[in-house]
């Protein structure tokens, strides 16, 4: 059924939960629904996933106007209120053939009202954002967040950044490779969020702290022992 329906396995970008957005609202709505119901029983929360997940998939979201298991089976399950004769009409069919007919209908449905909903939070999201693109042989910095460079993030002070690094392959508009050391350990792919464009003036930057460390005087750059300084004359 799931063959005649379509079902396909997407991957999203490593250590980028913006990729999958529609699981981490479902989460942050389960977090605030289990805090709801947990109360001052934090140690039964276990206890209430049932409860918590029969009444999320049965609540219909703003978008589709529909709930999740309206979604997936094509029905709303029974609860105590529904105890009553379901209408003739509502009833699903017993063949997978027309069963499966039944929900791409449906899908299509649910489908057409995300992407409207989408483009709208789109639209709203995009009205101050720059456009940032990449192309092969460009030079980026990388972002080190800290759940995918812990051993690079072990105190505050320790760089945010890294680079510069090479753009080897642009992926699509959101997903790029970069020529990353091996040491590193991690995937090679970064999506746009984590990486920014490395300048001339980065680089130049870099050179004067470089040298200010090593305590050498470089015409315009003065240093100080036991307190760096970098002075540059126009």
């Amino acid at each position: 059924m799931w063959k005649k329906l379509g079902t396909k396995l997407k991957y999203s970008t490593t250590c980028h939960p913006q990729t999958d957005g529609q699981t981490e609202v479902t989460n942050r709505a389960l977090g605030t629904l289990l805090r709801v119901l947990v109360k001052h029983q934090a140690k039964a929360w276990d206890l209430l996933l049932p409860h918590a997940e029969f009444a999320y998939n049965k609540t219909p979201s703003k978008a589709t106007s529909l709930s999740p298991f309206k979604v997936v089976y094509g029905v709303d399950p029974l609860s105590p209120l529904d105890l009553i004769p379901r209408p003739l009409n509502q009833k699903p069919s017993a063949h997978s053939a027309a069963r499966v007919e039944e929900i791409q209908k449906l899908h299509e449905l649910v489908k057409a009202k995300v992407e409207k909903t989408t483009l709208s939070y789109m639209a709203q999201a995009n009205k101050h954002k720059r456009e940032k693109l990449f192309k092969p042989g460009d030079l980026v910095w990388i972002h080190l967040r800290k759940e995918r460079f812990p051993s690079k993030r072990k105190t505050k002070l320790m760089p945010r950044a890294d680079g510069p690094f090479e753009i080897l392959e642009k992926i699509n508009d959101n997903a790029y490779k970069v020529e990353l050391p091996r040491d590193y350990g991690v995937s090679a792919t970064f999506n746009i969020a984590d990486l920014s464009p490395y300048e001339v003036d980065d680089y130049l930057s870099d050179l004067r702290i470089k040298y200010s460390q090593q305590g050498e005087n470089d015409g315009g750059l003065s240093t100080r022992s036991n307190n760096v300084q970098v002075v540059q004359n126009n």
